[in-house]
């Protein structure tokens, strides 16, 4: 499978960051708690994978330590019946994605997603060899096998009343810590901004409120 130069930078950033993190971690006791990036999309939605393919690198500067992405999927509940917008293989993926996410976190679960955003259209094809990727660890795949089995639907029932209560409608929209701050189709309803610039802005920001050490991006 071949991987694109976005995704091995991504990667490779998060692997070296995540060691600094623990090795920090084990000199000194740090509270700065991760600001949460929450993405409400579908898999095979365009302005999905833009809005993934966008966040990459800002999550691949700043590291685990400062941001925890997640991805939560709109779907549709007709009397129990979970469907997805894109159709069967579009769920397909929607719970692929989720179930990387319960069994195994959320750096890899957006790892999985950007792998498959190289070719979207393909989803569910490309299943196998971006779990391969994103989750080399053949019993955590198990894992993640036998959730999208047994698990996934139920999980993505609670994603779609959770939907409904905070009144997500569309693809992508973004929560920050909890708070909406963007819908990305619409660009007067994303005041941060749509350049990794504004982002960086917003997100070192948060930074200093929060208390937490400025990395270097905010520099």
């Amino acid at each position: 499978m071949r991987i694109s130069p976005i995704l091995s930078v991504f990667a490779l950033a998060l692997l070296v960051l995540s060691v600094n993190a623990s090795n920090r971690g084990a000199q000194e006791e740090d509270v700065f708690r991760p600001i949460g990036v929450t993405m409400w999309v579908m898999s095979k939605c365009p302005d999905a994978v833009s809005i993934e393919n966008f966040f990459a690198p800002i999550f691949s500067e700043f590291g685990p330590k400062y941001l925890s992405p997640e991805l939560k999927f709109i779907v549709n509940d007709d009397k129990g019946v979970i469907s997805s917008m894109h159709g069967p293989t579009e769920l397909e993926g929607d719970k692929y994605q989720t179930c990387v996410q319960t069994h195994v976190g959320n750096t890899e679960q957006f790892m999985f997603a950007l792998c498959m955003d190289q070719n979207y259209t393909s989803i569910p094809a490309n299943v196998p060899g971006c779990l391969a990727y994103a989750v080399p660890n053949a019993n955590s795949r198990a894992l993640v096998e036998e959730c999208v089995q047994k698990e996934a639907i139920t999980e993505l029932q609670l994603q779609y009343g959770v939907a409904r209560l905070l009144g997500v409608k569309w693809s992508p929209t973004i929560y920050v810590d909890g708070v909406r701050v963007c819908l990305w189709h619409e660009k007067d309803r994303c005041p941060i901004g749509t350049t990794k610039a504004e982002w960086t802005e917003y997100i070192c920001n948060l930074i200093e409120k929060k208390g937490g050490e400025l990395p270097q991006p905010c520099h």
